[in-house]
């Protein structure tokens, strides 16, 4: 490769769509790639037909051409972290991938409290089409046949000792959604020194994805088992274009006061569901990455935490 790109595999619900929209198109940084032909190129392809040569020989033009412009390729899409929906089942695969493709890249791994992260891609679940409730989401039948969620996806330590051992230590950045959130402009800087660039002065003006509320998407749940059929709801029997967009058209219609007591009770019974359940994991996180966890919310085991790679 000509030039080495920042990997910037997610996670989901981690403010990918303001990074970018703003730090990774701002001057330093290139984002050459979009997220369908990251998909195409390493994701799709089956075990039998991926071929890393033919994937770096893909990927070596735009980097050579932003690295003659003195600017960082990013490879960035949270998909590269795995699917949320079905339990992360290619997340190593997809590591494996990416090492052999850019085996001299770097990493940047930005992870969120789990409960509030589970929350929200339910709701960007009920969002794209599907139709369980929250409590059969998070508790589906025969996640080991057919991919669907798994609490171990996010588990982030398994996720970060791979990439430490694919890459080094020293070439993998993790950090945590809740430092963006208080401090943007801190939490770029890290990423611009990270990846060898000059460092922002000002937090950059990126885009935020808003969700729709919970009222908004109690209603579209029951439409989506009818009416649209896609990998989330495969067995309904029509298929509605712009589904999305005519709920969008809803939300305006729908004061946010009112869907308060419905998010307060959904995120009450996500929280009783997850509990202290990555706790432990949370401390493997913690002494891997050196982050305190445990002051940015998250549940963190008082146990001997030895790093795992």
């Amino acid at each position: 490769m000509t030039a080495l790109p920042l990997l910037h595999i997610g996670y989901h619900k981690t403010g990918t769509t303001w990074l970018q929209s703003g730090l990774f198109r701002a001057p330093g940084f290139a984002l050459p790639w979009p997220s369908g032909i990251i998909r195409d190129v390493l994701i799709r392809p089956t075990d039998f037909t991926f071929d890393a040569d033919r994937a770096a020989e893909f990927f070596t033009p735009a980097s050579a051409a932003a690295a003659s412009d003195n600017r960082i390729p990013v490879l960035s899409d949270e998909r590269l972290s795995g699917s949320p929906h079905a339990g992360g089942y290619d997340s190593a695969t997809i590591a494996a991938r990416l090492a052999s493709t850019f085996p001299e890249g770097r990493v940047l791994i930005v992870i969120r409290e789990q409960s509030t992260a589970i929350y929200s891609m339910y709701m960007q679940y009920v969002r794209d089409g599907g139709g369980a409730t929250l409590a059969r989401y998070l508790a589906p039948r025969n996640p080991f046949e057919v991919p669907q969620f798994r609490y171990s996806h996010y588990e982030y330590d398994h996720l970060i000792a791979r990439y430490r051992c694919l890459f080094g230590p020293e070439r993998v950045l993790v950090l945590a959604y809740e430092d963006l959130t208080r401090d943007p402009l801190g939490f770029c800087t890290r990423i611009a020194h990270f990846a060898g660039s000059e460092p922002p002065s000002e937090p950059p003006a990126g885009r935020r994805y808003s969700s729709l509320s919970a009222l908004t998407l109690l209603l579209k749940r029951p439409f989506n088992r009818l009416l649209v059929r896609n990998s989330l709801s495969p067995a309904a029997p029509f298929y509605v274009k712009d589904h999305e967009r005519r709920f969008e058209a809803i939300e305006q219609l729908v004061p946010r006061f009112l869907s308060r007591p419905l998010e307060r009770r959904w995120r009450a019974e996500a929280d009783a569901h997850i509990g202290q359940r990555f706790a432990t994991s949370n401390a493997q996180t913690a002494a891997l990455t050196g982050l305190d966890l445990a002051a940015l919310g998250y549940p963190v085991a008082e146990v001997e935490a030895g790093p795992r790679g």
